[in-house]
């Protein structure tokens, strides 16, 4: 147990200093708010992508969040109650409720230091995103709670969502790439320190030899590798297919992002089912 809490510490801590890296690269240096700015202009408002999230909309998605909340957390509780699940109904309300509290306790000094710093910048006083903090913390506490065979393809599974719902929030004009990053990455932080209380799963019988098994590190690592090859041909994808890179960049912003989180998070839950 001294091992994992140690290990969750240090993912906990890694997260800290990603999410420091992340406002100090889009609000300080040029490089990172012409991304910003680019990706989420250039995904303008007169494009099919932003009208498509103008049609909606920022309450809509306000509602759609607030309604994945008590859904995912009352579903997770029961599921608890039941004794289905890995993570406790009260640890999943305290990493949704904790990300978001988290989110919204260090934006206002987080944003009166980005009005200083870039005031031209898009949302200057938006990071984290609590939309992306939220949607992030719902698959993290999916995901560590429900038990399942496969780790890899339920780490893939999670991300794509997680993408999904950060993609959404950015097509919709409610932030820029990084404030999602960084909400991601409060939620991660928060579901590093939760993992020693991940309880293992029961097997009978392995359904795969473990040698064969993608670990969540494992998975991570090549999955990185595959993003760097795409990120190397998006450059030329907007001639050949006609769709602009900077939603390309985008996605493949989002899913590194996503992937990382998940994968750190669900090797952290494998050391739950080693043997003592």
């Amino acid at each position: 147990m001294r091992a994992r809490i140690a290990l969750a510490l240090a993912a906990a801590a890694l997260g800290l200093g990603a999410l420091a890296a992340t406002y100090t690269v889009a609000f300080t240096t040029d490089v990172g708010r012409r991304a910003d700015a680019r990706i989420f202009n250039r995904i303008g408002d007169h494009s099919s992508f932003r009208k498509f999230g103008h049609r909606i909309g920022g309450d809509k998605l306000n509602l759609i969040a607030a309604g994945g909340v008590v859904l995912g957390a009352t579903l997770l509780s029961i599921l608890s109650l039941l004794d289905k699940t890995r993570l406790r109904g009260m640890y999943v309300l305290t990493l949704i409720g904790g990300a978001f509290a988290t989110t919204e306790f260090i934006k206002p000094p987080l944003g009166e230091w980005g009005r200083r710093l870039a005031p031209s910048r898009v949302a200057a006083d938006a990071f984290p995103s609590g939309h992306a903090t939220l949607a992030m913390a719902i698959v993290l506490a999916a995901f560590m709670a429900l038990p399942v065979g496969r780790r890899s393809v339920s780490t893939l599974c999670a991300a794509a969502l997680a993408t999904l719902l950060g993609l959404l929030i950015v097509v919709g004009g409610l932030h820029p790439p990084s404030d999602v990053i960084g909400g991601s990455l409060v939620a991660g932080i928060w579901a590093a320190l939760l993992t020693p209380l991940v309880r293992p799963v029961e097997r009978s019988v392995s359904a795969e030899p473990r040698e064969h098994r993608l670990s969540g590190i494992g998975l991570g690592a090549v999955t990185l590798a595959v993003f760097v090859f795409v990120g190397a041909i998006a450059v030329y994808v907007q001639q050949v297919f006609g769709i602009h890179r900077a939603l390309l960049f985008l996605v493949i912003g989002l899913a590194l992002a996503s992937v990382l989180i998940v994968a750190v998070i669900g090797a952290l839950c494998e050391l739950a089912d080693r043997p003592r």
